[in-house]
């Protein structure tokens, strides 16, 4: 599993409260939600809901993730490779979805929980490692929020990401290493309004992706959060 990662809870928090950023870094030991066979796959789960508790989730029918609340991401988990069976539960075990997922084997997978019209629902995402060498970095967009359907995205000031569709994961563009200002944008039909700025520094052969999610039903409250992963 070259350049698999696993997260060491390593978070900062902007100057604009609503963006947070985690860094992943390699770790020894990767704990198993869900191991039935030597052919496995790493799973991680990523709340980018609100209105619900705090998620328990099992993998398997075995309890994976106690108490992820809004915003918060999971470790990578080894579970199984293929189709597995995800619940979500609150804590006094109301379930609020069950779900099959597709775990990749010798890969990498975030699950995210979303808000949409007709309750919650999950969204794979596969992780890709960046191969951009020492000098080059990863960035991509994923926009999880029901009340932007459309997001822009700039890095210095370059629109880099435009009209990101809601449930969209958009391909990663090759960013050389330094500082940037991230800058993100509504997509309305008669408005491009900036929501939030953030400063990041982009890393050589390490991916970054921007996840965009409601803090409120309000229309642009957007919270984002970006997620570092370094390869090992």
């Amino acid at each position: 599993m070259d350049g698999l990662s696993c997260m060491q809870n390593n978070l900062e928090t902007d100057g604009d409260s609503r963006v947070s950023i985690i860094t992943v870094s390699p770790q020894e030991v990767i704990p198993c939600y869900y191991c039935a066979s030597s052919q496995i796959g790493l799973v991680r789960f990523l709340n980018a809901t609100v209105g619900y508790h705090s998620f328990f989730i099992s993998v398997g029918g075995q309890l994976a993730v106690s108490g992820l609340e809004t915003g918060g991401l999971s470790d990578y988990g080894r579970v199984s490779a293929g189709l597995q069976m995800v619940s979500i539960s609150d804590e006094t075990g109301y379930v609020y979805l069950e779900k099959q997922i597709c775990v990749p084997m010798d890969g990498a997978v975030t699950i995210a929980f979303i808000n949409t019209d007709f309750g919650l629902d999950l969204v794979e995402i596969r992780d890709i490692f960046c191969n951009g060498g020492i000098h080059t970095g990863c960035f991509r967009v994923c926009n999880l929020s029901i009340t932007n359907r459309r997001i822009n995205v700039s890095l210095n000031s370059g629109l880099t990401f435009r009209a990101v569709g809601y449930r969209e994961l958009t391909r990663f563009e090759y960013l050389l290493t330094g500082y940037y200002m991230v800058s993100v944008y509504s997509s309305h039909v008669y408005s491009m309004n900036i929501i939030l700025n953030s400063n990041l520094y982009i890393r050589g052969n390490t991916s970054y992706t921007l996840y965009g999610f409601n803090g409120s039903s309000a229309q642009d409250d957007l919270r984002v959060l970006i997620v570092e992963d370094r390869r090992s």
